[in-house]
């Protein structure tokens, strides 16, 4: 990952999603601009990687969330851009677990599709809800 200071990782090595935001694709005003991420993958044996487009609006929601839920450790955190190229679902359980699902598309108009589920330990908010703060400071 060439850019780790804007690159949002959920999981870890094993299993993961990371995306890295690259900058403004279009430069109009909220909440029409977009956002240019790589997004990397590996769900046991699969892996890979793919371009996409987020709208800033997206990105700050998600990052609300996942806030509200760091500092709530309950609730549930649902995320999907325009073009459903990225979907997932973060979802606190009592035991202090999170349950991470989604689906990848790798292009809009593609029916090439990844569904993943995994989980992970709540102490993977500290470094995704970090990693959300910089690039909504320094991307968007």
């Amino acid at each position: 990952m060439a850019d780790a200071a804007h690159t949002v990782t959920f999981g870890a090595s094993a299993d993961f999603l990371a995306l890295e935001f690259k900058g403004v694709e279009y430069d109009e005003p909220e909440p029409y601009r977009w956002v240019r991420v790589q997004v990397l993958f590996r769900f046991g044996a699969f892996k890979g990687s793919f371009p996409a487009s987020f709208l800033t609006g997206e990105v700050r929601d998600m990052h609300a969330a996942v806030r509200t839920l760091h500092s709530t450790l309950r609730g549930v955190v649902e995320f999907s851009t325009l073009e459903h190229q990225v979907q997932f679902t973060l979802e606190m359980a009592t035991t202090g677990k999170l349950k991470f699902m989604g689906q990848l598309t790798d292009n809009a108009a593609a029916a090439n599709r990844l569904k993943f589920e995994t989980e992970l330990d709540q102490t993977y908010l500290v470094p995704v809800l970090a990693a959300l703060d910089r690039v909504v400071l320094d991307r968007l």
